[in-house]
């Protein structure tokens, strides 16, 4: 008999605005390390990276479309990890639809840089940060 585990699976989220900084210093590397490091302290299973090398004022991105497909497909939440929010977007439109969107598709947003939550106090100093950003 095999033994049970329940741990709560994850994956990645990671952006770059442009192709070039895919590698360079925090790029999609440092990033996706730093997400199965908060990972492995948090827990989780870690099971796959998304990537993107696009703008954040950007709605539809590939690498955002293949994750949100993948998590629809899944019978449990998924923590969503992202590096920050202003790896999630650069504009609060945006911010606030892609939240939306991973709500809905089954995920649940976690980063190693800031406390994320729906209590009002989080939400406001979400807003607040998705703003500036």
């Amino acid at each position: 008999m095999k033994p049970s585990t329940n741990l709560q699976k994850c994956i990645a989220y990671c952006r770059v605005s442009r192709a070039d900084q895919k590698l360079n210093g925090h790029g999609i590397v440092g990033r996706a390390t730093t997400a199965r490091e908060y990972a492995q302290r948090r827990g989780y299973e870690f099971v796959r990276v998304f990537e993107d090398d696009i703008t954040g004022k950007v709605l539809k991105r590939p690498g955002m479309d293949d994750m949100l497909t993948f998590l629809r497909k899944q019978k449990e939440p998924y923590v969503v990890i992202i590096y920050d929010l202003a790896r999630l977007a650069r504009d609060l439109y945006v911010h606030l639809a892609l939240r939306k969107a991973i709500a809905e598709a089954g995920g649940v947003l976690e980063s190693p840089t800031l406390e994320i939550g729906d209590d009002p106090e989080r939400e406001l100093s979400e807003n607040i940060q998705a703003s500036f950003n």
